[in-house]
């Protein structure tokens, strides 16, 4: 075969992948259960879910999970932070993953006395039975960075978690650069005073059965596409967690209430649908 031949053949395969792709994409873009940035009978939602879809590929992890994980903020894709925990728990090089804390004493700030805590992921790598260590944070380092005294910052309020989720954010970063792929946590993303500006799709979708009809007898991406409205909505996965961590953690919430809630952060639960349903029955529960 002769190398323009080659080419000719190669270049066919490549635009049967990507039409490959498409057709999976328009189907998951007819779903209620993935975010609202890749619903909908649009080029951006088709275009969305393409991207998500290549970046699932090739991090080795599950498409759907990606897509209620991955938060676009100001256009910059961002990760939960419990999506870097589950990823690193289930990629099958370390042991699950434990937070180190530590008490480093007492420091003042704005006139206030707070315990100087210091957090480090930490794991046993399954190859070699080596322990690893990821950097340490502390909530010096959270004030010397300016995330602390920030304006809404969650970091005075739950310490704890925040630590936790940055020190499993600095263990990704060293350890499994290739799940994170440069990308940064919804909390990195706020504390340096990036809000999440998700957009969201209309509500109204087309059906399963006609997306996959239409997907499979059209080759052009999203040229029989028509543009809808479109409303702003804010989602904050991360502000969702730490809230239903203050009502497990209260004693004016019911037992029962907190040990659901519990029970579902342990889990590692990220829909944001189920999980301000939950926050929305502890706040009635609430006494």
């Amino acid at each position: 075969m002769s190398d323009e031949n080659k080419q000719v053949a190669q270049k066919s395969a490549d635009d049967l992948a990507f039409e490959a792709v498409q057709r999976k994409a328009k189907l998951y873009t007819a779903s209620e259960l993935v975010p609202k940035i890749y619903q909908g009978n649009t080029p951006m939602a088709l275009a969305n879910t393409v991207i998500a879809l290549n970046l699932a590929h090739r991090i080795g992890a599950d498409e759907l999970m990606v897509m209620q994980n991955l938060f676009v903020i100001q256009g910059r894709p961002s990760w939960s932070s419990v999506f870097i925990i589950s990823a690193l728990n289930s990629c099958g090089k370390f042991s699950p993953i434990r937070f180190a804390m530590s008490d480093l004493g007492p420091i003042d700030i704005a006139g206030k006395r707070v315990k100087n805590l210091e957090c480090r992921a930490v794991c046993n790598e399954l190859a070699s039975g080596e322990r690893l260590e990821g950097p340490p944070v502390s909530i010096q380092t959270a004030i010397a960075e300016g995330w602390y005294t920030k304006s809404g910052s969650k970091w005075p309020n739950m310490p704890e978690l925040m630590l936790r989720y940055r020190a499993a954010a600095f263990f990704g970063r060293l350890y499994a650069p290739e799940l994170l792929n440069g990308m940064q946590t919804i909390e990195e993303s706020e504390d340096e005073g990036i809000r999440n500006v998700t957009p969201s799709t209309p509500e109204s979708i087309i059906g399963l059965a006609s997306v996959a009809k239409e997907a499979l007898t059209n080759k052009e991406s999203g040229d029989d596409f028509q543009l809808e409205s479109e409303k702003p909505e804010t989602v904050d996965l991360s502000e969702l967690l730490i809230t239903l961590e203050e009502y497990a953690r209260s004693g004016s919430t019911p037992e029962a209430c907190r040990k659901e809630i519990s029970e579902t952060l342990a889990r590692g639960e990220s829909d944001v649908a189920k999980l301000t349903a939950l926050l929305e029955k502890a706040k009635r529960a609430h006494k």
